[in-house]
């Protein structure tokens, strides 16, 4: 993801789209350090659930979301 970014980064600043608005870099520096302080949350609250849980609920709602999706694709 951060080789990905990198070269949308490096091919914005380098080849910019003719008529495009300026990128507004300040907003794309905040959107990612949230996006990176909720993904260290999200992940540390999973580790936490993981360790004192069991992934029976987790079987369960794999199970459910298989079988209305099969019923999705039958339509």
């Amino acid at each position: 993801m951060l080789a990905a970014g990198g070269l949308k980064i490096f091919k914005a600043l380098h080849h910019p789209i003719a008529g495009a608005p300026p990128e507004n870099w300040g907003m794309v520096s905040l959107a990612t350090v949230i996006a990176a302080v909720v993904s260290f949350i999200a992940v540390k609250w999973l580790l936490r659930y993981v360790q004192t849980h069991t992934f029976n609920l987790f079987g369960w709602y794999r199970i459910a979301l298989a079988i209305f999706v099969f019923f999705l694709l039958l339509r």
